[in-house]
């Protein structure tokens, strides 16, 4: 072998011997690398913010420092939460993005940043708006709120109150002999009732939504009025009872008839009595008690139909009575009343 051959030979060994050398120096660089890596990058933490979620090994220990250091910025409304090993030592990072929640009350609407951390209650206090046990509200006040949330208050206001309202009265039409008859007489005025409601009306937002009656109540009955068309030939002088006539001003039922001479007497007394021992009044009359028992029910009227006594019961007697100068002497309330009456024929109906 000459020397040429020898010396390529030789820088032959030598390169490979080199290229292995240059190998290993670098493989080793690598391990001395990874294996410092590992020590200083010893802390393994997750970092999500709803979008996006990353695994990095750090050496940092502020969570500002992670995040900036991993390329996540902060809002000025984003809430951050952590979570962390048994040992206390930090692992999870959670960025909860804020997001616009309206919220509209009253007319208007407010915008608010919320997180999903934050219930409707949360987010209403941060609006400040308060809502009463009445509001309707589209979403819990205990609920989570979340982006696309949208909150909306209806005020309701309940007015419950009390009217009086009136009832009116009816009109009641009958025929009576204590009038004149074809005239109309007011007996009884008419007088409105009285209705008392308790109501409740209902306003969502100021628009009427319900009423509802929650009770009615009649505090004063209802009068009606009466009007009477009279019946009797003339006015009578008594009205101490009804009497049901016909349309010539006659009883309709009576017994018999006796026509005889009618005057008229009066008392100083407060209490005066007949001989029967009847008090006396407008609607007594003096009898002969052979001729008129004491306690018949008459209806006396003049036979020309000028004057009318009316109904009446026997319950005195007289002189002129017993002697048949005079049939009946019909009482009346004074002297001046009686001799107003004077004298008259009448005609005396005996009633059933």
């Amino acid at each position: 072998m000459n020397a040429r051959m020898k010396l390529e030979k030789f820088k032959r060994i030598f390169l490979e011997q080199y290229l292995v050398l240059t190998i290993f120096s670098v493989i080793a660089a690598m391990l001395i690398l990874f294996m410092t890596g590992l020590a200083i990058f010893n802390t393994k933490i997750t970092i999500s913010d709803g979008e996006r979620t990353i695994h990095v090994l750090t050496e940092k220990e502020e969570v500002d420092d992670i995040l900036i250091e991993s390329g996540f910025t902060l809002g000025d409304y984003d809430v951050v939460t952590l979570g962390s090993r048994n040992n206390d030592e930090l692992s999870e990072i959670i960025i909860n993005r804020a997001f616009e929640v309206p919220v509209t009350a009253d007319g208007k609407t407010v915008t608010v940043f919320a997180t999903s951390l934050e219930t409707v209650g949360y987010v209403l206090d941060k609006a400040d708006i308060t809502i009463d046990d009445d509001d309707i509200i589209n979403v819990n006040v205990d609920e989570l709120v979340e982006d696309g949330t949208e909150i909306v208050i209806q005020r309701v206001v309940r007015k419950v109150e009390t009217k009086t309202s009136a009832i009116p009265f009816e009109t009641e039409y009958t025929t009576s002999s204590f009038y004149k008859r074809n005239t109309e007489n007011t007996v009884t005025e008419g007088e409105e009732g009285e209705l008392t409601t308790v109501s409740e009306t209902t306003y969502i937002d100021g628009v009427l939504s319900s009423f509802n009656v929650i009770s009615e109540e009649v505090t004063k009955e209802p009068v009606n009025e009466v009007i009477a068309t009279g019946t009797a030939k003339r006015t009578p002088w008594s009205t101490a009872k009804e009497v049901e006539l016909d349309e010539n001003g006659i009883p309709v039922s009576y017994e018999k008839v006796i026509t005889g001479k009618a005057t008229a007497y009066s008392s100083s007394r407060s209490t005066p009595r007949g001989a029967s021992g009847q008090k006396l009044y407008v609607g007594t009359v003096a009898v002969n008690p052979n001729i008129i028992p004491y306690g018949t029910e008459l209806y006396i009227v003049s036979t020309d139909g000028s004057i009318v006594y009316g109904y009446a019961v026997a319950a005195d007697t007289g002189l002129a009575l017993m002697d048949g100068r005079v049939l009946v002497d019909v009482f009346t309330d004074s002297y001046s009343s009686s001799c107003q009456w004077g004298a008259h024929q009448v005609n005396v109906y005996i009633l059933d």
